[in-house]
């Protein structure tokens, strides 16, 4: 039972620090977007309102899975997160439309899609075992 909350409280930790990664990316995406000259601004605007969602999602989901101390109860914030993985496939989409450097793709294709999809895998592995 302890290495399941432990590991839960590792990944959680792990989803926290991509929300926060995600919402600062939000700063560096931007201005490195004005700074470009073939921008659409609707669609930049879009990106980011979708990047600051789902950083938020990320955030809360991280918060409330670090004070359930019961592994079987973090269950209840696995949808939320994979409602996050899809806000950030279609702000990457967006971005990459719209023109972004590849070192900022990588980013937040790391700590938007593949550190949640890693946290929600693990919790339903947690979940199965007994």
């Amino acid at each position: 039972m302890m290495f399941r909350s432990t590991l839960k409280n590792i990944f959680s930790i792990f989803l926290l620090i991509s929300g926060i990664v995600c919402g600062a990316m939000i700063f560096f995406v931007t201005r490195s977007r004005l700074g470009a000259v073939a921008n659409s601004h609707k669609m930049m605007l879009a990106a980011d309102v979708l990047m600051f969602i789902y950083a938020l999602i990320y955030i809360v989901c991280g918060l409330l899975a670090l004070t359930r101390n019961i592994p079987r109860r973090v269950v209840r914030v696995r949808p939320f997160v994979q409602v996050g993985v899809f806000l950030a496939v279609a702000s990457l989409i967006i971005s990459a439309a719209n023109g972004i450097l590849v070192s900022h793709i990588i980013i937040l294709a790391v700590c938007g899609i593949l550190i949640p999809q890693i946290f929600f895998f693990i919790i339903g592995a947690i979940m199965a075992r007994k």
